[in-house]
This record gives C-alpha cells, sequence and structure tokens, in this order.
C-alpha cells in the first residue's frame, strides 16, 4: 500500500489515543520518540510524543513531520469496524 495524502496520524500504526483525551494522539515510533525529550524522561513508558507536535515540524531533518516520513498503516486485521469508523469521522 501506497502512504495516502494526506497521511494521517490516526491510520498509522504508530498512533495510539492519548489517556483521557477523545482527540489527541501520541506517537510511539521509536525514532520520533528519540527526539522528544519529554517521551525519553517520561515515567510511564508508552507516553509518547505528541503527534500533532511532530507534524508541525517542517525541517527536513524531522524524523517524521509534516509529510508523514514514518507513516505506516495499521494493520488491517487489528482494525474493528469501530476503529475504522471512529478514525474516519463516522
Amino acid at each position: 500500500m501506497s502512504k495516502p495524502y494526506p497521511a494521517l496520524c490516526a491510520d498509522c500504526k504508530h498512533s495510539e489515543p492519548e489517556e483521557g483525551s477523545a482527540w489527541a494522539l501520541r506517537c510511539q515510533h521509536p525514532k520520533v520518540n528519540g527526539n522528544d525529550p519529554w517521551a525519553l524522561a517520561s515515567a510511564r513508558k508508552a507516553r509518547g510524543t505528541d503527534c500533532r507536535g511532530e507534524r508541525e515540524r517542517r525541517s527536513f531533518l524531522a524524523v517524521c513531520g509534516i509529510k508523514g516520513k514514518a507513516w505506516e498503516p495499521k494493520p488491517l486485521a487489528a482494525m474493528t469496524e469501530a476503529d475504522f469508523d471512529k478514525a474516519h469521522g463516522a
């Protein structure tokens, strides 16, 4: 599968919903987290990096950045119909 345009974080296998939030996503990609001091210093192992903050980066040095360079599709087997509807606003 080729990367869609736009490549949404909600459809990326590295994103997870932030605990207690209906809309914020956290990136769990190891290279993205390796550049985030908040993710590295978190007491919770799976805190991750704020997806919006990472996608805000426009530098060609960004691991993912606005272009979604680290984006990978979620495995279809793991996505339930409810997950698909939630991800696509249905």
